[in-house]
């Protein structure tokens, strides 16, 4: 496909920041992506969309284009917010993970996102909201007073199922509930020994316990006039190769927006150290958001920032020779404790940003 060149509302990338001659770098306008990507063999459909400027359709531009607000929701706080199921299928374990009957997700996103005031993007976790909840919440978009310019709803199973299973699927609304589009996960995660043990889960032995959904075949690259070029990739498909790679270096996008569900999001972590990976192909910007449940059951004290934001890791030089972000600049989002439901916000190129600094391992599970 022939399409405009990315990052839509960013300047792109310099013709030099591969350090190498690069042929797509030397074009000013036009990109040629392929429609089709593959992950460990597997072919994967790309659906390119536009997504108009519009407040009843689409998302509405803003002024603040290069400080966006962003409101990180965790949704599911408390040890019981999270419910884990495990089911056996034929000689493979699965485990299946939801929100709590007690816990009303679609609730709890409005009144966090009163109580947070106008943001201009809102980003929840994974494993928080069912495709029922989405529709709550798309409903309860339309009665709130002052909804963000773009909610990432975190992501939850479907109604639909294949061959018994359900997709964990994320649904991006707009600030009056209006579906944008919808991006199911690609590739279900497994749980390892320690962690499965940690959080007392049966033990796999040498295996690993399965997500029980179902698994997706196409990625969504929405062109929103308003907002930029936008990707959603559902925690365990941010490590899909080559598949992350070949989208972010092809089609340029403005934002990657990852839910997951992890015992938060901390410095030099796994979605830490891929985001900082990644951040060298594209001027993308990344926004991880966690719930905290799953620290609740390893009883982390203090809980983990459960919101990261990196930029990218070479950024662009626009008019008068200004940097459009510090290099691998890299914000952590932590809840406050006195904020319920719980939410964390940050604002770009204000307040607390650092240079990122990855280390070469993850740091050790504790309690």
């Amino acid at each position: 496909m022939l399409i405009p060149r990315g990052p839509l509302c960013r300047q792109s990338r310099h013709p030099v920041a591969a350090n190498a001659d690069t042929l797509a770098d030397r074009f000013a306008a036009l990109s040629v992506v392929a429609s089709l990507v593959e992950h460990d063999g597997r072919p994967v459909q790309i659906q390119h969309q536009f997504v108009t400027a519009d407040a009843a359709r689409g998302i509405v531009p803003s002024a603040r284009v290069g400080t966006e607000k962003v409101a990180f929701l965790p949704v599911a706080e408390g040890d019981t917010d999270i419910t884990k199921s495990e089911i056996q299928r034929g000689e493979n374990s699965f485990v299946d993970f939801r929100i709590a009957g007690h816990l009303d997700a679609a609730k709890a996103v409005i009144e966090a996102l009163s109580a947070a005031g106008f943001v201009d993007i809102a980003i929840a976790a994974e494993f928080v909201m069912s495709e029922d909840d989405a529709d709550r919440l798309a409903q309860g978009l339309l009665k709130a007073s002052d909804s963000p310019r773009a909610v990432i709803s975190g992501s939850g199973p479907t109604r639909t199922l294949k061959e018994g299973q359900s997709f964990n699927e994320a649904r991006i609304l707009n600030g009056f509930g209006t579906e944008i589009w919808r991006q199911k996960k690609l590739w279900p995660a497994g749980i390892t020994r320690s962690l499965a043990t940690a959080y007392g889960l049966s033990d796999p032995g040498i295996g690993m316990l399965i997500e029980d959904s179902a698994s997706g075949d196409q990625v969504f690259v929405a062109d929103a006039d308003a907002l930029g070029r936008c990707v959603v990739f559902i925690c365990q498909d941010l490590q899909a190769r080559p598949l992350t790679e070949d989208i972010l270096r092809m089609y340029q996008p403005d934002w990657v927006f990852i839910p997951v569900m992890d015992y938060g999001v901390e410095s030099s972590r796994w979605t830490h150290r891929r985001s900082a990976e990644l951040s060298s192909v594209s001027q993308a910007r990344f926004l991880v958001s966690s719930s905290l449940t799953l620290a609740r059951w390893l009883k982390m004290d203090p809980l983990p920032p459960c919101g990261m934001a990196m930029g990218p890791a070479a950024p662009a030089y626009g008019d008068g020779g200004r940097v459009e972000d510090d290099e691998r600049a890299v914000a952590f989002a932590s809840v406050d404790p006195a904020s319920t439901p719980g939410f964390s916000v940050v604002v770009w190129r204000s307040g607390t940003w650092e240079r990122t600094n990855v280390s070469t391992s993850a740091p050790a599970l504790s309690a």
